[in-house]
């Protein structure tokens, strides 16, 4: 709350998620508690610094009439995919990784001998891994320009002195401004507001 935040907000939003695969790295390293704790600080930490990076972006660059509505759409997503991800991982946990970090599983000897065997190490393992795509694909996102430039691309959202509770027509006008000779460009002499 001191800090800030970084002036470019894609930055933080898309830099700290670096950080979140850190932790979830930290997280599966050793079955002391110690990794857990410090893993799982590390992962609540850059949760809310990317939010809070990637909320003030949605507030600037969003009218305030359609940011319940990209909010929701963007919760609604994420929430919609939690059941499948818990499905994937416990598949993935019990018919792979389980079974191949046992004493004499098939990464005993190799893996194993860096995070150990045994039951709950083949888990470990997974979220291991998967920290390190979190790392990768964060690492693809600061690299890759149009991501990291969004913000100067989208124009700040500027509300009008009116604005009408018509939505759909609403997020028509958006679109019309994006793009003005677009499929959803708002009907003539139509407006969002008026001065």
């Amino acid at each position: 709350a001191l800090w800030g935040g970084f002036e470019r907000r894609a930055t933080g939003m898309i830099g700290f998620c670096v950080l979140t695969g850190v932790g979830m790295i930290v997280v599966g390293l050793h079955p002391a508690p110690v990794y857990p704790i410090i893993g799982l600080a590390l992962i609540g930490a850059s949760i809310a610094l990317l939010n809070g990076h990637w909320q003030t972006l949605i507030q600037n660059k969003v009218g305030m009439e359609l940011q319940g509505r990209m909010i929701t759409t963007n919760r609604m997503i994420a929430n919609l995919t939690e059941p499948l991800g818990y499905f994937i991982a416990g598949w993935l946990a019990d018919a792979l990784f389980e079974p191949a970090m046992r004493a004499d599983g098939a990464l005993g000897d190799s893996v194993g001998r860096v995070f150990g065997t045994g039951p709950g190490r083949g888990m470990a393992l997974m979220i291991v891994v998967l920290g390190a795509v979190q790392v990768l694909v964060a690492v693809v996102g600061l690299r890759w320009r149009t991501l990291r430039y969004m913000e100067d691309a989208l124009p700040d959202a500027i509300p009008g002195a009116i604005v009408t509770w018509n939505r759909d027509k609403l997020q028509a006008e958006a679109d019309r401004v994006l793009d003005p000779g677009g499929p959803t460009a708002a009907p003539p002499g139509w407006a969002t507001a008026t001065r």
